[in-house]
């Protein structure tokens, strides 16, 4: 598996860099909170989680929007395709 450089880190408007963000916080495997994830996902007071939302509903409509690698980099998983990741959040 190649990584790449977490751009999402060094530039927050860079596409998909609030989706990126979130999942490296939440799902990367050294400290995953999936719950605290899923909590967060019911809420719509806070403008980063909308964004959050649509760019999630978009990933997961068409995973190749994403760049090569900047999933599998956020989540640090190494077994499938951003398809089969993907399908085991939602």
């Amino acid at each position: 598996m190649s990584l790449v450089h977490p751009f999402w880190s060094d530039d927050k408007q860079a596409p998909y860099a609030m989706f990126l963000s979130i999942i490296e916080d939440y799902v990367h495997p050294e400290e995953p909170d999936l719950e605290a994830l899923q909590e967060l996902a019911k809420r719509d007071d806070l403008p980063t989680l909308v964004t959050f939302k649509n760019q999630f509903r978009e990933v997961i409509a068409n995973a190749s929007v994403l760049p090569e690698d900047a999933l599998s980099t956020a989540a640090d998983y190494g077994d499938g395709t951003d398809e089969a990741f993907l399908a085991s959040l939602a």
